[in-house]
């Protein structure tokens, strides 16, 4: 799962890469984007596709009753706890250059190094999330 990504891109870069989006990004290139943070989003609204920033992480309750933050999802995870509201999530493609995954060094006890991961064939690739609007904010997870 996407613990950390990054976007090596500013938003005129996005947008020419992507021609014919509206992009509204900010704080772009970002080379450590976590969860609960603010992230560039692509949406459709009617016939037009265009870029956001929205909170990664959408606030669930657990079965335990305690809310915490689904900043990744598992088509398995939404069925079996009931999470995917028809009426509003909808999809939602985060753009990115990489992505970073963690390897346990044995010879240096619980440290972990980061490897970012990125495509060869393509500079810029997208990532496929759920999105919906609370009252206060709008929000992702991939």
């Amino acid at each position: 799962m996407c613990g950390r990504f990054n976007l090596a891109y500013t938003t005129s870069d996005v947008a020419a890469t992507l021609p014919g989006i509206i992009c509204d990004f900010w704080r772009l290139p970002n080379f450590n984007m976590a969860p609960s943070e603010k992230i560039p989003t692509l949406t459709k609204n009617g016939d037009i596709l265009s870029g956001s920033m929205m909170q990664w992480g959408i606030p669930i309750n657990t079965l335990s009753g305690r809310k915490v933050l689904m900043s990744n999802t598992r088509t398995e995870r939404l069925i079996a706890q009931d999470l995917l509201d028809d009426s509003t999530d909808r999809l939602c493609f985060i753009p990115a250059t990489g992505f970073y995954e963690w390897a346990k060094d044995e010879t240096k006890g619980h440290i972990k190094t980061p490897f970012n991961v990125q495509i060869q064939d393509t500079d810029v690739f997208m990532m496929v999330g759920i999105w919906r609007e609370t009252s206060d904010f709008s929000c992702c997870s991939i």
